[in-house]
């Protein structure tokens, strides 16, 4: 813990996670906030609580404020005395169960009257448990701790199952689309050799049907047989069928050979879900994930690949690590198209130490300081309500940091955009993830 003055000041962070730390890390810390009024018992509770390990404590010398650091960043509880003035703890919680609930925003009462009634309202109006005063300063540690850890196992029994039902939609995803993929992958091949024989068929009659209509429009036109034969021509449009028809097949042909790139990138995207760790290029999986992108981007963000000269090799799963990155790509679209204009997004990787790092930038709306450490939550989104689950970021995470050892983090100011930056161990690099298959997440 950092040391922590004898008088501490409202809206004081009393310990922080260290500057720079990687996400995964600094979600381990849990954050309590403390609203109290009276600044002897705050500094009192500020004493025993400062002991806790891995607890980040903020005071608020009454409710209103506390009311605004909650708002700013939800804690992960909130210990609140009742008597306040500006808002009072019963009307705090009021107001806070109206945005979480009890399982996302757990809530401990201070009180300095045990009476029943008391303490019933106080659960009525959503408080999860509380404290009288005079506190003892063993049980208050004890049920901070226990609200804590109950909140820190719901919280990872919710990311388990939520990690499981994502890599069951991916898999299944993976298999639609490689299913799909075989299924065009045929007709595509035949239907090109079928405009291929027509091509070839046609240059081969070509000469002979503009002989012909060369010759019914000659001299000889005068005779009775010419000028029925060129009332056939006329009526069948054979100027036009000699002009257009290689037009059309060409245009077909190159259709197809279209189709059969998108098919090649959605099989190759596709890949085994459950497929073994291995050598993975990261510059061709960017440009994959590009190509299999294009419909969902193409009429609303200009996308710029900035891509290291000399090929990227890293030890991954494929397909977890395109949906990934998809997850970033599909994150900074929905940011620039958010503002209703044409914007950019600007795919990149660089060699970075023993590593590769790969950074998705936009030039969105940016994202708020107070929100940035809860983007890689699950659930959580700034999008209206039925528009978004707020899972994109989170799986992306749990792809990055926990199947793979990397590291995932974004840097971003309000108005000037975002940068999302993956960090994966290069394939020989000591922290590159070294068994056969991707880590269990569940």
């Amino acid at each position: 813990m950092n040391p922590v003055s004898e008088n501490p000041t409202s809206s004081q962070v009393l310990a922080t996670a260290p500057r720079g730390e990687a996400p995964s890390v600094a979600r381990l810390r849990q954050s309590v906030l403390v609203a109290e009024d009276s600044k002897v018992i705050r500094t009192k509770l500020v004493s025993i609580l400062e002991t806790l390990e891995g607890v980040e404590l903020r005071v608020a010398a009454d409710g209103l404020e506390a009311l605004a650091l909650a708002r700013e960043r939800r804690p992960d509880l909130l210990l609140t005395d009742n008597e306040m003035p500006g808002l009072t703890g019963i009307q705090l919680v009021r107001v806070l169960r109206n945005t979480w609930s009890r399982l996302e925003l757990p809530i401990l009462m201070l009180t300095a009257n045990s009476a029943t009634e008391t303490k019933v309202q106080a659960f009525r109006y959503g408080a999860n448990d509380y404290v009288t005063k005079p506190v003892e300063a063993a049980e208050l540690r004890a049920r901070v701790r226990g609200q804590l850890d109950l909140k820190l196992a719901i919280q990872e029994s919710l990311e388990a199952r939520l990690q499981l039902l994502e890599a069951r939609k991916y898999q299944a995803v993976g298999r639609l689309a490689a299913g799909m993929a075989h299924e065009l992958n045929n007709p595509a091949q035949f239907t090109a050799s079928n405009l291929s024989y027509l091509a070839k068929s046609f240059s081969k009659v070509r000469g002979i049907l503009q002989s012909t209509l060369d010759w019914s429009r000659s001299e000889q036109a005068r005779l009775p047989f010419a000028a029925q034969l060129a009332e056939q021509c006329q009526r069948a449009e054979l100027e036009d069928i000699l002009r257009e028809t290689p037009l059309a097949v060409d245009e077909a042909l190159e259709g197809i050979r279209r189709m059969a790139h998108v098919i090649r990138e959605l099989k190759e995207f596709a890949g085994d879900p459950s497929a073994e760790l291995s050598e993975l290029e990261l510059n061709q999986a960017l440009c994959n994930v590009v190509e299999v992108s294009r419909s969902t981007w193409s009429s609303s963000v200009e996308l710029f690949l900035q891509l290291h000269p000399e090929p990227l090799i890293v030890r991954a799963a494929a397909h977890p690590i395109k949906q990934a990155i998809l997850n970033l790509l599909n994150n900074a679209v929905e940011a620039v198209q958010s503002l209703g204009r044409t914007g950019s997004v600007v795919i990149a990787s660089v060699p970075a130490g023993d590593g590769v790092e790969i950074s998705v930038s936009d030039d969105g709306p940016g994202i708020a300081p107070e929100l940035q450490s809860q983007i890689f939550e699950p659930f959580f989104t700034t999008k209206l309500f039925g528009q978004g689950m707020g899972q994109g970021l989170f799986v992306a995470h749990a792809i990055v940091v926990e199947q793979h050892g990397g590291r995932l983090w974004c840097e971003s100011r309000p108005g000037s955009g975002a940068i999302f930056r993956i960090w994966l161990p290069g394939a020989a690099a000591p922290g590159a993830v070294s068994n056969d298959r991707v880590p269990s997440i569940v």
